[in-house]
């Protein structure tokens, strides 16, 4: 989905984060934009995290726009756990 959609949803539905799965192509030319148009219709306290095979293809990308990298789904829990915790 086109980051547009996906900050829309996201937007609309108050999320607290966006959790994405990078898995094919690892060299997509489009997606570092895609990647950064999100990071910037997002609300700065929306978290990006990212998961999947082709994160590291990404890796500067993401690290410039702020995401949380995640290699599995047992590196996703607590971070969505965190996320669950009541902010002072």
């Amino acid at each position: 989905l086109p980051a547009v959609e996906i900050a829309g949803a996201a937007i609309q539905n108050k999320a607290r984060a966006v959790a994405l799965s990078l898995v094919f192509p690892g060299d997509d030319a489009n997606l570092p934009g895609e990647l950064e148009a999100l990071r910037k219709l997002l609300p700065v306290e929306t978290r990006v995290i990212a998961g999947g095979l082709a994160t590291e293809s990404y890796k500067a990308t993401l690290q410039r726009i702020g995401a949380t990298k995640t290699r599995d789904l047992r590196e996703l829990y607590p971070v969505l756990e965190q996320l669950r915790m009541p902010t002072n």
